[in-house]
């Protein structure tokens, strides 16, 4: 473990024996045999694995900011409709009373069965997976109400264009590289007009997962993937979700920083998945895919740059430089990217 590993390790929030207790007498889940933290996710949202006498489920402590709970119930009436569409979904465990979710002490708490699996492989049958499990969560989502739900994404986003102005600003004046802040600017705006020409904004606004990347499934030994985190939900045009996913699931492996270029046939992989599940998908959204991948790529970027001068670890000129390379290499492949047999 590294120092900072350490420091992760110290400062994340853990459940207190007796508030285990008082939150595992609300649920009727046999003899509890075992309890065993389980670190991953928010470090302010703890988690731990229960083995009982009728299976494993996993409890969560829902992060402060994410805990209100009108929002969580919504969420939760989202996952059981996804669950009766067979999405492949953690099966959400009531209370004694029937209720989805806890409520103790200020806090709210879930249950659901604990998923047995293991991350993503970095391989095409993974991608493949990525991109129809998404299509399946679309194809259901469709049908979701939005009420309640807020709007928006990366695409021709005010916010991404303003953090980037500041970056501007802010490094003229404390003499970095504002030229390159601008360029990277300039390709923002590029990509946006060439998505908006392909015809994206014309596509119907309906529920999207927000964040699709492969630490939000968890994988299965036969290659099925089930999701597990919906926090991120919101409206927004569903192509702006298969772009993100295509740009997550294609980052070659073992890759630290922003690559020069993505992994073509995990990207013409994902992709392929996709259209598996809803036909068509290519003709209306191929154009799109290359410059949403592009506006993807800048606003996770330009967002944390703006507000701390890094990205991680990641010095902030450094990250724009490689944002800037691997943009232009999307942008070079124009509809090409997702090949001709997607």
């Amino acid at each position: 473990m590294t120092a900072s590993d350490a420091e992760r390790a110290e400062s994340r929030s853990r459940f207190e024996p007796d508030e285990l207790r008082r939150a595992l007498s609300h649920y009727d889940l046999g003899g509890v045999q075992s309890i065993r933290p389980l670190e991953i996710g928010s470090a302010s949202s703890p988690k731990v694995v229960i083995e009982s006498g009728r299976g494993r489920f996993l409890l969560k402590r829902r992060a402060p900011g994410r805990d209100d709970p009108y929002a969580v119930a919504r969420l939760h009436g989202l996952q059981l409709a996804l669950e009766a569409d067979r999405v492949p979904v953690a099966e959400l465990i009531g209370t004694r009373d029937n209720n989805s979710l806890l409520q103790l002490g200020g806090r709210v708490y879930e249950l659901c069965t604990y998923i047995d699996g293991r991350p993503w492989a970095h391989d095409m049958g993974d991608a493949r997976e990525g991109g129809r499990v998404l299509a399946m969560l679309h194809q259901s989502l469709a049908r979701a109400r939005t009420a309640g739900f807020e709007e928006g994404s990366y695409h021709a986003a005010e916010h991404v264009e303003a953090r980037l102005e500041h970056i501007v600003r802010a490094w003229a004046k404390g003499e970095k590289d504002d030229t390159l802040a601008s360029r990277v600017l300039a390709m923002y705006r590029r990509a946006r007009e060439e998505a908006k020409a392909s015809g994206v904004d014309h596509d119907r606004r309906q529920l999207v997962h927000g964040d699709w990347h492969p630490g939000n499934l968890v994988f299965d030994q036969s290659g099925g993937a089930t999701v597990v985190d919906f926090d991120t939900i919101r409206i927004a045009q569903a192509s702006t979700d298969a772009a993100m996913g295509a740009l997550q699931f294609s980052m070659p492996q073992g890759t630290a920083e922003v690559p020069t270029r993505l992994d073509l046939d995990r990207l013409r992989a994902f992709t392929r998945g996709y259209g598996e599940v809803l036909e068509g998908w290519r003709e209306q959204t191929s154009a799109a895919l290359g410059p949403l991948m592009v506006e993807a790529l800048i606003a996770e970027a330009a967002v944390p740059i703006a507000r701390t001068g890094r990205f991680g670890h990641v010095e902030g000129v450094r990250m724009l430089r490689a944002v800037e390379r691997l943009g232009s290499w999307i942008l070079g492949h124009g509809a090409g990217l997702v090949g001709s047999s997607a």
